[in-house]
C-alpha cells in the first residue's frame, strides 16, 4: 500500500459567502451589494465567527521525485497564433468560416513556425544534453506533434499524452480577437475579476489545467525518476508547469500576468524551452526534488539565457497569511445576535430561521384557480416536507 499513514483534511471557518447565504434563506438580503456579487468565490474573507472556529492548521510537506531534468518546449507558431496576431491589428480575412469551425487541436504550423522548431531543435542537439532524452512525450494537437518531429532529436520515441493540450477556451474558441470583444464583451469583464479561476463557459481555468499537469507530473513522478525528459506542449500548459514546479500562489500568478501585460516580450514564446532541474548546476549533486530553472528562446535570434535560478518555495507564517488578504475588505460579518445564538450552542440558528421563512413565504403564494392540480401539490407539498425535515437534520449552520 501507498500513500501517508494518516491524512487529515481542515474545512475553512465560516466565510462571507456562508454567512450571506444563510441568512438569504431567511430572507435577509442586505448582504447581496453588487460589489458582494461581484466578487470572485476565491476572495471570500472568513466572518469574525469564522476566524473563531479556525483553530487547527495542519501541514506537512512531500518530497517529490521524478526525472532528472525536465525540458519544456512550447510548439512553434500556429496558424491560430498568426491569425490572433492578424487580428490585434485590425486583419480579420483569415477568419473564414471554414478556419473558424476548426477545432483548436488540428491548428498546423506555418512556415515560420516550422522554421522555429527546425533552428530550436538544432540548439538542443548543441546545448540542452545533447538532444538525447530517455522519455519523449508530446500533445496530441497537431501543432504540438509537427513541431516534435521537426525538432528531429536524435532516436526520439514520441509518446502522446491528452493531459498535455492546451486549455479549453470554450465559447471563445475559433473567435478572433476582435470577434470577442464585439460578441463576449460580457465574458471579457468576468475574465478580469479572477483570471487564474476564471473559466469561459464550457472551458477550462488556469487552476483547472493545473490539475491535468498535476497529474501528468504524477505519472514522471512514478515511470521517470532519474531520467531526462523532453515534453513538447502548449503556452497555457508551460504556465501551469510554472505554477505546479515553481509553487507559485495564485497572487504571484496574477502580479506574473499583470506584468506580461505591461511588457509582451515577457509572455511564453513560441519554441520557448524551459529546463527544469535536480541537478545543482554549481556542485553538479542531485537535489530531491526539482530546483532549478533555465529558460531560453531561440527565434529570431539566439538570445542570450539569464542562466539558472534557483527556484524559491514561498512558505506563510500566520501573519504572512493575513498581511495576503488585508487588502481585500470584508463586506459580510456577524451581527451581534449571531455571536450569542451560535456561543449558546445554538448551531442551527438560520437553519431554524431559513425553515420558518420558507413556511413563510408559502403561504403567500396564490391558491390554484380550479382543483386540476391539487394532487400534484398535495405531492409536492409532502416532498417539500420531506426534504425540510432532511434538512433539520443534516443542515449547519455554516454551509456552501
Amino acid at each position: 500500500m501507498r500513500g501517508p499513514s494518516n491524512l487529515i483534511l481542515v474545512r475553512h471557518g465560516q466565510s462571507e459567502s456562508n454567512l450571506a447565504q444563510d441568512r438569504s434563506k431567511c430572507g435577509i438580503e442586505e448582504d447581496w451589494s453588487q460589489e458582494f456579487s461581484d466578487r470572485h468565490t476565491s476572495q471570500y474573507k472568513l466572518t469574525t465567527l469564522g476566524r473563531e472556529q479556525a483553530k487547527i492548521t495542519v501541514g506537512k510537506n512531500n518530497k517529490m521525485r521524478g526525472p532528472s531534468n525536465l525540458i519544456l518546449v512550447r510548439h512553434g507558431q500556429s496558424e491560430s497564433n498568426l491569425a490572433q496576431d492578424r487580428s490585434k491589428c485590425g486583419i480579420e480575412e483569415d477568419w473564414s468560416q471554414e478556419f473558424s469551425d476548426r477545432h483548436t487541436s488540428q491548428y498546423k504550423l506555418t512556415t515560420l513556425g516550422r522554421e522555429q522548431a527546425k533552428i530550436t531543435g538544432d540548439y538542443l542537439k548543441e546545448h540542452v544534453l545533447n538532444g538525447n532524452f530517455d522519455r519523449h512525450y508530446c500533445s496530441e494537437f497537431v501543432r504540438a506533434m509537427q513541431t516534435a518531429a521537426l525538432l528531429d532529436l536524435p532516436n526520439a520515441d514520441w509518446l502522446l499524452e491528452f493531459n498535455l493540450r492546451e486549455r479549453d477556451m470554450g465559447i471563445l474558441a475559433g473567435h478572433s480577437k476582435q470577434s470577442r470583444k464585439r460578441e463576449y464583451g460580457k465574458e471579457l469583464r468576468r475574465r478580469e475579476r479572477d483570471i487564474f479561476y476564471y473559466a469561459p463557459p464550457g472551458g477550462e481555468s488556469i487552476a483547472s489545467i493545473c490539475i491535468r499537469v498535476d497529474k501528468f507530473l504524477d505519472s514522471l513522478d512514478r515511470n521517470c525518476s532519474g531520467l531526462d525528459v523532453i515534453v513538447v506542449c502548449h503556452g497555457n500548459i508551460m504556465e501551469a508547469f510554472r505554477l505546479r514546479l515553481e509553487r507559485m500562489s495564485q497572487y504571484q500568478y496574477r502580479q506574473y500576468k499583470a506584468d506580461q501585460a505591461n511588457d509582451p516580450t515577457k509572455k511564453i514564446k513560441n519554441c520557448e524551452i524551459f529546463w527544469y532541474s535536480r541537478r545543482n548546476p554549481n556542485s553538479l549533486k542531485i537535489e530531491d526534488t526539482i530546483r532549478f530553472k533555465w529558460s531560453k528562446f531561440i527565434w529570431p535570434i539566439n538570445q542570450s539565457s539569464e542562466g539558472w535560478k534557483k527556484i524559491s518555495r514561498i512558505s506563510f507564517n500566520n501573519k504572512d497569511l493575513l498581511d495576503q488578504i488585508t487588502e481585500i475588505p470584508q463586506l459580510v460579518d456577524n451581527n451581534e445576535r449571531d455571536l450569542v445564538e451560535f456561543n449558546s450552542g445554538n448551531y442551527t440558528y438560520y437553519s431554524t430561521l431559513a425553515n420558518e421563512y420558507k413556511k413563510k413565504s408559502k403561504k403567500l403564494l396564490p391558491a390554484p384557480n380550479d382543483g386540476s392540480s391539487n394532487n400534484n401539490n398535495e405531492k409536492n407539498t409532502q416532498e417539500e416536507e420531506e426534504e425540510e425535515e432532511e434538512e433539520d437534520e443534516i443542515d449547519l449552520l455554516v454551509v456552501d
